[in-house]
């Protein structure tokens, strides 16, 4: 059954959902615990733990390997956007898992690919040039595609009229 985040605190228990994330996402990285990690991201997601403060922490833990919430993490990298994020992205990018065939690109790779595109940082435009030429060519088609648009919306927003005063 379907239960409120009110109930879910008291049921725990816990008063501030927010700590409660914090709480349990460090205990998961400090323990290097796949299940806890993505069960505390879980946590983290619906209370809004995690915003652009962890934004280090999170482009760390895309080069680590003991977890599996690689998806996830890139979603909140997208969100917050910092140049810091490029090369983790890029990294994403790349990985191919072990349970992905060589002709196959894993969804971690087309959200790193967006995410890229939508990271302000010229670093970004780079990382989707290396992108295209991809040993894979679907991952290459996705970062010719996805580098197109950006610099599509670069030259849109470079060509518009300053606003007026």
């Amino acid at each position: 059954p379907f239960v409120t985040k009110e109930e879910f605190l008291r049921r725990y228990p816990a008063t501030d959902g927010r700590l409660l994330g914090r709480d349990l996402l460090l205990e998961a990285i400090r323990d290097r615990d796949a299940s806890a990690f993505a069960l505390a991201l879980f946590v983290a997601d619906t209370f809004a733990t995690v915003d652009a403060t962890w934004t280090p922490r999170l482009n760390d833990l895309l080069f680590e390997d003991w977890h599996q919430s690689d998806e996830w993490l890139v979603d909140y990298l997208d969100v917050f956007r910092d140049p810091s994020s490029v090369p983790a992205l890029l990294h994403a990018a790349r990985k191919r898992p072990d349970h992905v065939g060589d002709d196959d690109v894993p969804a971690l790779a087309v959200k790193a690919i967006y995410a890229l595109r939508n990271n302000p940082s010229p670093r970004a435009v780079d990382a989707l040039r290396e992108l295209t030429m991809d040993s894979n060519p679907t991952a290459a088609w996705n970062a010719e595609q996805r580098l197109d648009e950006r610099v599509t919306r670069d030259e849109d927003v470079s060509a518009s009229p300053e606003p007026a005063p």
